[in-house]
């Protein structure tokens, strides 16, 4: 199996069309191999979907195997949040309306599962002690 996340930094990231166009052709190629033994998976965020339509086989493969991900509810959020927090070698406790905070601006909000994660990483960065602050 090979996974490939964040999959739109391969029309971020490549400078040379050239260069994208060998690599898709060659994941194209792995997954399309008459009993080949390659599962492929990506991950791509919705405000990258129209791009491997400009490549036809991929396009043809996502389309046919695609499966979408929807924004998730509330408490699937809230979740994701609390639990790596409560991990024992993390065990991180948010001050305040910070959880609250969070919440209220990634719900029911498209894409805003990288921008999260982002924003954790800094408050984690910025943390005082083993508490997650509203001034970080």
């Amino acid at each position: 199996m090979l996974f490939i996340d964040q999959f739109e930094e391969v029309f971020t990231q490549t400078i040379s069309e050239e260069e994208r166009q060998h690599f898709i052709e060659l994941l194209v190629t792995a997954v399309t191999e008459p009993r080949g033994p390659t599962i492929l998976l990506l991950t791509l965020r919705a405000d990258f979907y129209d791009r491997p339509m400009h490549y036809l086989e991929l396009c043809k493969l996502i389309a046919s195997h695609q499966h979408l991900v929807p924004p998730m509810e509330l408490f699937e959020l809230r979740e994701v949040i609390e639990k790596p927090a409560e991990l024992p070698d993390v065990q991180v406790t948010f001050e305040g309306d910070v959880l609250s905070e969070l919440l209220l601006e990634v719900q029911e909000q498209v894409g805003a599962f990288p921008l999260l994660q982002f924003t954790l990483d800094h408050l984690f960065l910025l943390r005082r002690e083993h508490h997650l602050t509203v001034q970080a």
